[in-house]
């Protein structure tokens, strides 16, 4: 099976959660990275409010840190590499009326986007499932391209 077949299949199961549970407890999970990454910001990006910036969290499967930030009104995209994740954050977004681009990449691997630059970029733990020189080359090449100037990665 494919590496990311793997991680599709293993979001399957939320496809039929209640989404009102199922957001309390991404949520609920995502919040030491939300204190993490509201921390990260106000350290080195302070004269900037929420609303200018544009952020990009990789590998964050349900969304639970990209709601969060949309909430604080930043510009956020959610990439993974798993289409059942991202249709779940979706719904989620959806649900609580917020929004949040998603898009369906394999970081591991060389990929071309249109997503354009970042003021921060997330990594949501996606580095360490990338266990590959050439994999972890990749994702490096991405977050080069995507990173504005003056933007940070957390």
């Amino acid at each position: 099976m494919h590496l990311p077949s793997i991680y599709d299949e293993a979001y399957h199961r939320y496809r039929h959660f209640p989404l009102e549970a199922l957001q309390e407890q991404v949520e609920r999970e995502s919040r030491r990275a939300l204190l993490w990454v509201t921390e990260s910001k106000e350290r080195f990006l302070a004269s900037r409010d929420w609303s200018t910036l544009r952020v990009l969290e990789c590998g964050g499967g349900l969304g639970g840190l990209s709601l969060h930030l949309a909430r604080l009104s930043a510009d956020v995209s959610l990439v993974d590499v798993a289409p059942t994740a991202l249709e779940v954050a979706r719904r989620l977004g959806e649900r609580t009326g917020l929004k949040v681009k998603t898009e369906c990449l394999d970081l591991g691997r060389p990929v071309e986007s249109k997503l354009g630059r970042f003021d921060i970029i997330v990594d949501s733990h996606l580095l360490h499932c990338l266990a590959t020189p050439p994999e972890r080359a990749s994702y490096h090449q991405f977050l080069k391209d995507h990173l504005a100037t003056g933007g940070i990665v957390i």
